[in-house]
């Protein structure tokens, strides 16, 4: 039996790569460390998120990217030389507003050390760095065209399924789909089931009635431009039929605010433009599909719509933000997640950097090194020191003879932790404070952001357009972040999510899920922990210690979870005694 206050700080010395656990204790982390998410209510929306015209309160950063610290260059060391598929929902879900969002992340704040994500799928997760058995489900998307422009979504930043994405309308197959096609000439020639998914969606999303303009004559026919299925890292995958509508009129539409952020007609080439120039957010699929549109706006089939990368030897890459190479890699972080986001960043004529690399095992290794040489790779850049993102980091710099880039107190603590013998044989470590320039991503200046809290040396990054920021674990896009000791505060994590708030990037990029459109989830997380606090102080106030605390603030979680409820009042209860908030007992 493990002490009631034992099991949390294992993990976290299991996450910071102190401890080696068997696979069979690390069954018992995941049945001690998770509960499965319920899905979402059927709710009406929440409110928009304040913009930047209404920060969250706090200490911030200056409001405009002229007034960012200039960089002070590196520090102790020199530099060396120089599909997922189409934003849809799968299973039909309402939003989540913000008191039905805290309800669910309160269950999961209590089962995360660290690291820890939704959605266990499977025994396969038992063993770390294991791929994950994926469901695939049919699904499909409308690409209507009228006038040399297409329609484009933006889908709103709190669904589930790729929040804040540039998407066509679509989505799911459902079972029932088939039983009454609709009954149209211009859709003869798409298969019945996915026609009606297709009416439904687009009468769902845009208040367009398909089948009626069918029969009105407005629409002039519908093709397959192809298929898209889903990369296999995803625990749900989508096999997306892109159909090319084609229109005799422009439909008026009424958009579903639920789920539909704005929607609007532009040429391909002009869309094509703006990815390029970092102000669209977008899966593979829908980019493809609108390139090969650029080039021929006739055009009934995508060559390159099935998602690719370079056969097994090499990982699953895609650009969701151009310029920002996302990489999954099999890593040993806490279960049920299975992958650590790696990123190469970088213009191709100027300094490139490979971020959080963490491979779980050699042949992982190999395929993310030829990436990395593929891409030539001139530094490596750790955002913390947890061990799920700095593993074989190590082997890759003297593999590749190129420095390692981290925060300060981020050296420190890996040194402690491996007795120097992580940095043994690379040729310099460069270290990074607030400001720093660490490459540049369309010509802007990347800078280094302090973000501390989930770990006191985490670092972000920053274009100084603020089109992007890779936030680390500030923030993660499946699941939540506890504050452990004794890298973590809650204070300075407070702090750091007003600051990242307060600095608005359109796109949030996590070091774990999948790629967040606007700060919506940090403003709601935030939210969630000042709502939290706040109960914690009342009860204090009353006169409750800690274990009368867990049962309310946490009732309904599992007693099992108890010990990391508790961490998580504990840092609660320590930032408000540092701040004079207790009363005196």
């Amino acid at each position: 039996m493990f002490p009631s206050r034992g099991f949390p700080r294992l993990c976290t010395r299991w996450l910071a790569g102190e401890v080696t656990l068997c696979p069979q204790f690390t069954g018992v982390v995941i049945c001690l460390s998770h509960l499965e998410f319920s899905g979402e209510p059927d709710v009406p929306p929440p409110p928009r998120r304040p913009g930047p015209g209404h920060p969250a309160p706090g200490r911030l950063l200056p409001d405009h990217p002229g007034e960012l610290p200039e960089g002070r260059g590196r520090h102790e060391a020199r530099r060396g030389p120089r599909h997922p598929g189409q934003a849809r929902r799968g299973f039909r879900r309402r939003p989540w507003p913000p008191e039905h969002l805290h309800r669910d992340l309160e269950r999961q704040q209590a089962c995360d050390p660290g690291q820890l994500r939704r959605r266990h799928r499977g025994a396969q997760a038992h063993r770390p760095g294991a791929e994950v058995m994926s469901r695939i489900l049919d699904a499909v998307t409308a690409v209507l065209v009228h006038d040399g422009e297409v329609l484009v979504m933006r889908r709103q930043p709190w669904l589930s399924a790729f929040p804040g994405f540039n998407a066509f309308p679509g989505g799911k197959i459902d079972k029932t789909d088939g039983d009454n096609p609709p009954a149209c000439r211009s859709l003869d020639g798409v298969e019945p089931r996915q026609a009606e998914a297709l009416a439904r969606e687009v009468l769902e999303e845009l208040g367009w009635d398909l089948p009626a303009a069918c029969n009105a004559g407005l629409v002039a026919g519908a093709s397959l431009l192809g298929t898209a299925l889903t990369p296999p890292v995803f625990p749900v995958r989508f096999n997306t039929h892109f159909y090319r509508v084609d229109l005799r009129e422009r439909p008026s539409i009424t958009i579903d605010t639920n789920e539909v952020a704005e929607a609007f007609w532009a040429p391909p080439a002009e869309l094509v433009r703006r990815y390029e120039a970092g102000e669209l957010l977008m899966a593979p699929p829908s980019l493809e599909t609108l390139r090969a549109l650029a080039a021929d706006i006739s055009a009934t089939t995508v060559p390159r719509l099935h998602f690719e990368h370079r056969g097994d030897g090499e990982l699953p890459m895609v650009e969701q933000v151009c310029g920002v190479r996302h990489i999954w890699v099999r890593s040993h972080t806490i279960p049920p997640a299975q992958h650590t986001n790696a990123y190469i960043l970088g213009d191709m004529q100027s300094h490139r950097v490979l971020v959080d690399p963490s491979p779980a095992d050699d042949e992982e290794m190999e395929k993310l090194l030829a990436m990395a040489q593929r891409y030539g790779v001139h530094e490596i850049f750790l955002t913390h020191h947890h061990h799920d993102h700095r593993e074989r980091a190590d082997v890759m710099a003297r593999r590749m003879q190129i420095p390692i880039g981290m925060s300060d107190d981020t050296r420190g603590r890996i040194w402690d932790r491996t007795e120097g013998k992580f940095f043994e044989g690379i040729p310099s470590v460069n270290v990074y404070r607030e400001g720093d320039v660490l490459c540049r991503w369309l010509g802007q200046a990347v800078r280094v952001i302090e973000v501390p809290g989930h770990d006191q040396g985490q670092l972000a990054l920053m274009p100084e357009n603020r089109a992007w920021c890779l936030v680390g674990d500030l923030i993660q896009g499946l699941g939540t972040v506890v504050i452990a000791k004794p890298e973590g505060h809650m204070g300075r994590y407070f702090e750091s999510l007003r600051k990242i708030i307060a600095l608005d990037p359109k796109v949030i990029l996590p070091s774990h899920g999948a790629a967040l459109g606007t700060v919506y989830r940090l403003v709601e997380t935030l939210k969630h922990r000042e709502a939290r606090e706040l109960q914690i102080l009342d009860l204090h106030n009353q006169g409750r210690d800690v274990e009368e605390m867990l049962p309310i603030v946490y009732a309904g979680v599992d007693k099992a979870l108890w010990p990391l409820a508790r961490m998580n009042i504990e840092g609660h209860l320590d930032k408000l005694r540092e701040e004079g908030r207790l009363a005196a007992a």
